[in-house]
């Protein structure tokens, strides 16, 4: 087994390695943490792996916390269809669903759950109410707040 490079076991590989990610000079780098610069390049040709990986986390981190923040939409969105129901507001309640609908499709998008080509339009349809059955049991037992629903008296 080849030996480890010197910058693989430098103590300030992470910093080495964010100033490769974030595009600083090589010559830079291995100024600053003294090293040769032959040394940095070859490490940074190793690299391209760990940035796809640091990439990707990224993206699964932006994707989560997009998800979560259409959960938040879906929850309001479902107290304003409980609330338009409890006062027999057709329009209001039928407003409500899209927005529900809509959230439920940006969820599935987001986790893959929906790919239109796959996804047979009754089926995609059942599961939509199934969902939004299960969300509005759940909508059902929040007390209604008018300032969680955003409605201004």
């Amino acid at each position: 087994m080849p030996p480890k490079s010197t910058i693989a076991m430098h103590p300030s590989r992470e910093a080495i390695e964010m100033a490769i990610l974030r595009g600083e000079p090589v010559r830079n780098i291995a100024a600053r943490h003294g090293v040769t610069p032959s040394a940095v390049q070859r490490h940074k040709k190793k690299l391209p792996v760990s940035m796809a990986k640091v990439q990707e986390f990224q993206e699964e981190e932006a994707g989560s916390r997009l998800v979560r923040q259409v959960h938040q939409l879906t929850g309001r969105a479902l107290i304003i269809l409980a609330q338009a129901e409890a006062e027999n507001d057709r329009k209001g309640a039928l407003a409500a669903m899209r927005e529900v609908r809509h959230c439920v499709e940006l969820i599935g998008k987001a986790t893959g759950e929906f790919e239109p080509q796959a996804v047979s339009p009754a089926f995609s349809m059942a599961k939509m109410f199934e969902q939004i059955d299960e969300r509005r049991e759940a909508a059902a037992t929040i007390e209604l707040m008018p300032e969680q629903v955003g409605t201004e008296d």
